[in-house]
């Protein structure tokens, strides 16, 4: 294990925490549908590596957004003499990618007309491995359900694909309680294949839906989120608690860590960080530590957040700095020894989730773990 015994902050990857996001969700789905994962943005900002580590032998696809991540996790399988896993790239692909991809047998998204050029300059006899994505009310990538172009485009491209799968996304199972706009997605989805018969697996459920739409699963799910042992939104814990019997517990997997850079005593009326927005009251002990916003600390969290030291919460005290922050520690130290703060995770009987951050700055715990840097290190623990 790398020594991370120095003066900067570090992600700590809770492997049992993966593992047991896991099970949830195998017990949720049917036997016969497979569990996909989804490992994109540097595995929400939980480290790719370590993510795929802790997964890569306990699910049945991985998806990734691009083809980079895909032939990481193949040189990972070989450096690891691991069996190959299915590999599903979602996002963006150009002509170079294609071949590569068709070499590691990395299976691509068709997502719309621009694949007409890719299909046509793909010259190998190797068929492409394909899924169709279309767009039942996302309206972001995909082909129309009455789509004559997607029909032309297998048509006339038949012979280079080998169609594994259709594919379509929600746009709105998360910030409802009601699901009135997914179930017509889902209809939309179910009508396309009662006009067009194609024996291929059928997937459109991400976490949310794989939690409270049962009839979402088809052939299988892409659990995001969840995952990392996060919900997707209060209204998915909300509705699942309502719709289940079955009580079910996600336990974040990651925790973020720093060790102070100095501990010092500041005197009575003394102003903290930038822009002078903190004001000691009275003699204060504080701690700075070397993390900041370009780590992915947001800065909206200026005054507003603590972190947690020794099982206490600790209030952050003025602005949130591009390397540093500052927290007042009077209440539980006397000397200048260094301390290790917690900003995410658990501490004792206190915890800091993602979901805390997200309040505190006005936006969603995928935006808080997916911008922690990648150049910080990450153990698994």
């Amino acid at each position: 294990m790398k020594n991370f015994n120095f003066h900067t902050s570090w992600l700590e990857i809770n492997e049992e925490n993966v593992k047991h996001n896991i099970n949830v969700f195998r017990n949720l789905i049917d036997k016969k549908t497979k569990l996909g994962v989804v490992l994109k943005s540097n595995a929400y900002g939980h480290g790719l590596p370590e993510m795929l580590a802790c997964v890569h032998d306990l699910v049945d696809i991985i998806h990734v957004i691009t083809p980079e991540d895909a032939l990481f996790i193949r040189n990972y399988e070989v450096e690891n003499n691991l069996r190959p896993t299915r590999i599903l790239v979602l996002g963006a692909i150009n002509q170079e990618h294609v071949s590569v991809c068709i070499q590691h047998k990395i299976e691509l998204v068709i997502y719309g007309n621009d694949w007409d050029e890719i299909l046509s300059n793909h010259k190998s006899k190797k068929k492409i491995l394909a899924h169709i994505h279309l767009d039942t009310g996302l309206g972001r990538e995909g082909f129309a359900i009455d789509s004559k172009e997607l029909k032309g485009l297998l048509q006339k491209h038949s012979e280079k694909i080998k169609l594994l799968g259709f594919m379509s996304h929600f746009a709105n199972t998360e910030d409802v309680t009601e699901q009135q706009y997914a179930k017509k997605q889902l209809n939309h989805f179910h009508q396309y294949f009662k006009k067009n018969n194609f024996a291929v697996e059928k997937h459109i459920g991400a976490s949310a839906a794989t939690l409270i739409l049962n009839e979402s699963h088809h052939d299988a799910v892409r659990v995001g989120i969840a995952l990392y042992g996060m919900w997707p939104s209060k209204e998915t814990k909300l509705s699942y608690s309502i719709i289940s019997k079955n009580k079910i517990e996600l336990h974040p997997a990651l925790a973020w860590k720093v060790k102070s850079q100095i501990v010092k005593d500041v005197a009575d009326g003394s102003y903290i960080g930038y822009g002078c927005t903190y004001k000691c009251e009275s003699k204060t002990k504080i701690a700075v530590f070397p993390v900041g916003y370009f780590d992915g600390f947001p800065r909206s969290l200026t005054n507003k957040a603590y972190v947690l030291i020794n099982g206490q919460r600790c209030p952050m005290i003025g602005r949130v700095m591009m390397n540093h922050i500052v927290v007042d520690i009077t209440k539980i130290q006397k000397n200048n020894n260094r301390v290790i703060a917690t900003l995410l995770g658990q501490d004792g009987t206190e915890e800091i989730k993602a979901e805390n951050i997200a309040a505190w700055s006005d936006t969603i715990n995928y935006e808080v773990t997916t911008r922690i840097g990648g150049h910080l290190p990450r153990i698994i623990v």
